[in-house]
């Protein structure tokens, strides 16, 4: 009976896994696709280096999901855990960037908001799964 409540486990944590790849890959596609147009969105200058980053990450979160071994990357170079590391990279930089640039008193809050989203996107994925884990069953 221990065995079948273990494969349970497994299997429910298997699924629950997979639904939450397939939201948190969306979710990059969306988000990326809405950093690239920020600059338009918001009336930034493209010109300008808060326009700069959001584009260069956009387009960085992009080619990420693009080359991750998932089920919706193309390439599939990447294993999901180096996917993770490079989104949370992203999101810290957008989050900070305003204050290591000096365009905070200009925009702070779009790329405080993308910087944010792609920290729980990536939370999304991580934290949940692992509280499954932990769960008994009967």
């Amino acid at each position: 009976m221990q065995f079948c409540n273990q494969k349970f486990k497994y299997e429910i944590m298997k699924a629950e896994k997979v639904k939450r790849m397939k939201i948190h890959s969306f979710a990059d596609y969306a988000i990326s696709l809405f950093l690239i147009a920020s600059p338009w969105l918001f009336g930034m200058r493209i010109e300008e280096m808060e326009s700069k980053i959001m584009i260069t990450v956009g387009l960085g979160v992009l080619l990420n999901n693009f080359t991750t071994n998932h089920k919706f990357g193309l390439a599939k170079m990447f294993r999901i855990k180096t996917h993770y590391k490079i989104d949370l990279f992203f999101g810290w930089f957008l989050f900070v960037s305003p204050f290591l640039y000096g365009f905070f008193a200009a925009t702070l809050l779009p790329h405080l908001l993308f910087g944010g989203l792609i920290f729980a996107n990536t939370l999304f994925i991580k934290v949940p799964v692992k509280i499954l884990s932990s769960q008994k069953f009967a």
